[in-house]
């Protein structure tokens, strides 16, 4: 499951109920709800492996909305992170919002520093990038790689497990 235990009702997990499926799906696809990003992460936090759902959060990766194309970025490093290095380089690059380009730098150098065009992305955007931010977090990934600093990934539990959030446990 998630990151906590989903809360029960009358003895079941919600998230074995369909109807708990069909209104997290709409939540998460309507433009106007507030609750999209959340939605989108629970979405693939509990169904990930239901048909649509990588879809939908694919689709979510370029939406216009910087909040919830974080939400998918997340979804996709955790729950799907053999789709999501293609999406995280190219975003790096071209995503509309300097806070999320910089985010995006960022788990560049933090999870895939040995991919290839990692070092080019962020020799690029440490000089190319009309953001501060996202050129002090490109410098920033290079002076990670420059110094041997163990990437992320190499912490980042297995998938299907993701971290409990309290002291560190794992859980299943």
């Amino acid at each position: 499951m998630g990151c906590h235990p989903p809360p029960q009702h009358r003895g079941e997990w919600w998230p074995e109920r369909p109807e708990a499926f069909d209104a997290v799906l709409a939540l998460a696809t309507d433009a106007a709800a507030p609750g999209r990003p959340a939605a989108l992460w629970t979405l693939a936090d509990h169904w990930s492996g239901t048909p649509g759902v990588l879809d939908t959060v694919l689709t979510a990766a370029t939406d216009t909305d910087p909040a919830v194309r974080r939400a998918a970025f997340r979804a996709l490093v955790v729950r799907y992170p053999e789709r999501a290095w293609p999406l995280v380089r190219d975003g790096a690059t071209a995503d509309p919002s300097d806070e999320e380009r910089a985010s995006l730098v960022r788990l560049v150098a933090l999870v895939w520093p040995a991919e290839a065009g990692a070092e080019g992305i962020l020799a690029d955007r440490a000089v190319e990038d009309p953001a501060e931010s996202v050129r002090a977090a490109a410098a920033h990934g290079r002076e990670l790689l420059r110094t041997g600093t163990e990437p992320l990934a190499t912490a980042v539990p297995p998938p299907g497990r993701v971290p409990d959030g309290r002291r560190g446990r794992i859980s299943p």
